[in-house]
């Protein structure tokens, strides 16, 4: 691995684990107050911006928040491991919300779990996972395509 691409992954992998840190503390908060003042907060501003009730409503922004926090990971675990495929990654979200589901119901009696959550953490991890995926098929073939150019040239075959 060369100096700069590791230098890329170790900021990648940190800035990955600063991220999931701060997710856990909001996720395992004994209170519902920091995840419960959010949606509100941006339910109030899009409703201030003319948005209609079904784009600004509570229910709305909560199903999306919770989408939008698996995007990031599954985009990073992607790029930072290719072996855990896109695919397994999505499985891995529907199990790791899940789990926070459970933990919440069995241990946060101040949270209150849901199923749309877990089906949207689980979309955002497909979301997140799917676009790495398909940047990096599409990074591997341009390093295809770019090595067959320069062999061809170095072959005396012309390029088109």
């Amino acid at each position: 691995m060369s100096r700069p691409r590791h230098l890329g992954w170790l900021v990648l992998a940190g800035a990955t684990i600063a991220y999931l840190c701060v997710v856990a503390f909001i996720l395992f908060e004994p209170s519902n107050r920091v995840p419960s003042s959010s949606i509100a907060f941006i339910s109030r501003h899009l409703t201030a911006r003319g948005l209609p009730l079904q784009i600004s409503g509570t229910q709305f922004v909560d199903f999306w928040c919770n989408m939008l926090i698996l995007i990031p990971p599954g985009f990073a675990v992607v790029v930072l491991w290719p072996r855990i495929t896109w695919e397994r990654w999505t499985i891995l979200a529907f199990a790791l919300s899940g789990s926070v589901e459970l933990t919440q119901q069995l241990f946060l009696p101040h949270r209150v779990p849901a199923f749309s959550d877990v089906v949207a953490n689980t979309g955002g991890g497909l979301i997140g996972s799917g676009v790495a995926a398909l940047m990096t098929r599409r990074r591997r073939r341009r390093a295809r395509r770019r090595s067959q150019e320069r062999a061809d040239r170095r072959d005396g075959v012309r390029v088109a």
